[in-house]
């Protein structure tokens, strides 16, 4: 049976991945297909180096302005402590709750979020997730490690942060793997797409990629 369902089925997809594995080109599919991304209206004169010299897609500013004010107020930058995430205080993660929930319900049905700093704060949008009656799914993006790690040195971007802070990268794609144990206990639907199959659903016919 077919992983891929029909595209209207979900109010809101946020997609979480490591930089380099394909979030943009995964949201870039979702909005060919009505998906409605915020960062058309917010964030409109982002641009940056990609597969075509531009972003192929923009990161809602809200959704970013929240995760950083997040990896800013743990006090654990990119949460370099993995587990530290799960240990965090209750008034911690609650401090956010309210911003995330006051957005999420600000949101038209049919929405795409995609940051790749959902791969440190996903587990706080989980949270508000159980409290809301919407159709909410996650979409995780992989790349094999060894082609990664080849990505990451040829963008600039990613590049410098390997120099800076490697660990914040390698982190990055073990905290995704978290977040799926997490989906996994709070019953909240995700999928995982590698790469390669979202180049072949942009190639062949944007119809073949489906939620």
């Amino acid at each position: 049976m077919n992983k891929l369902t029909a595209i209207n089925q979900y109010d809101l997809v946020l997609v979480c991945g490591a930089y380099k594995t394909g979030t943009s080109l995964a949201t870039h599919l979702l909005e060919q297909k009505g998906y409605y991304n915020p960062a058309t209206i917010n964030n409109q004169h982002e641009h940056g180096n990609g597969l075509s010299q531009r972003y192929m897609t923009k990161e809602c500013s809200t959704a970013r302005k929240i995760n950083n004010d997040i990896l800013y107020c743990s006090g654990n930058p990119y949460f370099a402590n993995v587990l530290s995430l799960s240990n965090q205080r209750s008034n911690f993660r609650y401090a956010h709750f309210n911003s995330i929930h006051k957005f999420i319900l600000e949101l038209p049905p049919n929405t795409v979020l995609k940051d790749p700093q959902f791969t440190y704060s996903l587990y706080y949008w989980l949270e508000v997730f159980q409290s809301l009656n919407k159709k909410i799914k996650v979409i995780f993006t992989h790349r094999p490690n060894d082609d990664l790690i080849i990505a990451w040195n040829e963008a600039y971007f990613t590049k410098s942060l390997l120099i800076k802070n490697k660990s914040s990268l390698i982190n990055m794609t073990m905290m995704t793997g978290f977040h799926q144990e997490i989906c996994n206990k709070m019953n909240i639907p995700f999928e995982v797409f590698e790469l390669n199959e979202l180049k072949i659903a942009n190639n062949l016919n944007i119809k073949s990629f489906e939620l």
